[in-house]
């Protein structure tokens, strides 16, 4: 039971990682063809104004009262680590699990269709949402890549450089729910379980 367990973790790791390379392919496709709405003489987003002349810093003394405002700072930094660090460690499993969750709601909206509204065994039913997961996690990786390819120009990055790393993060999606899949099979896990 523990080496099964192991082995779905193992699993699961990699759908972790292929979820979250997702993520960040989406965030660049997003960041590239949004960039001429958020930058520029006509941006939507974040116009550009005239430069503004900041005040110059003054100097705060804090008397009598600055050990205890160092005690207190050094308390509320201390706090916020500790809240990022548990919050880094608990945000891969997150990810995986509410990936998980919207391509197994989206198959089985999807599946009605795909069997035009025909009952299904349970068996069947499991194998369908399996590879309708595949699929919806393939075209997710295609979809994230492909208005890269007729993205306008950034000044600052060639086409090159954009439909490289944008390559370069479907490689790594693919790679990681690739492995994930042999593994699965591999391991002969049951289909369900897997995110």
């Amino acid at each position: 039971m523990q080496s099964s367990s192991a082995r779905l973790t193992c699993v699961n790791t990699f759908g972790t990682l292929g979820y979250l390379s997702l993520v960040m392919q989406w965030a660049w496709c997003l960041l590239i063809v949004g960039y001429p709405f958020i930058s520029g003489d006509h941006a939507m987003l974040f116009p550009v104004d005239a430069p503004r002349v900041s005040p110059q810093p003054q100097a705060v003394d804090f008397g009598v009262f600055s050990p205890v405002a160092f005690v207190v700072a050094s308390a509320i930094s201390l706090l916020v680590l500790v809240a990022t660090v548990v919050t880094v460690a608990r945000l891969p499993r997150a990810v995986g699990k509410k990936g998980a969750q919207t391509t197994r709601a989206t198959a089985h909206a999807i599946i009605p269709t795909l069997t035009h509204h025909k009952k299904l065994s349970k068996t069947r039913s499991i194998r369908l949402t399996y590879q309708v997961v595949i699929g919806l996690k393939l075209l997710g990786t295609l979809f994230a890549l492909l208005p890269l390819i007729n993205s306008s120009s950034i000044p600052q990055l060639s086409h090159d450089i954009v439909l490289t790393v944008g390559g370069f993060c479907a490689i790594c999606t693919s790679l990681w729910f690739g492995i994930q899949y042999i593994l699965a099979r591999l391991f002969r896990l049951k289909r369900d379980q897997i995110w």
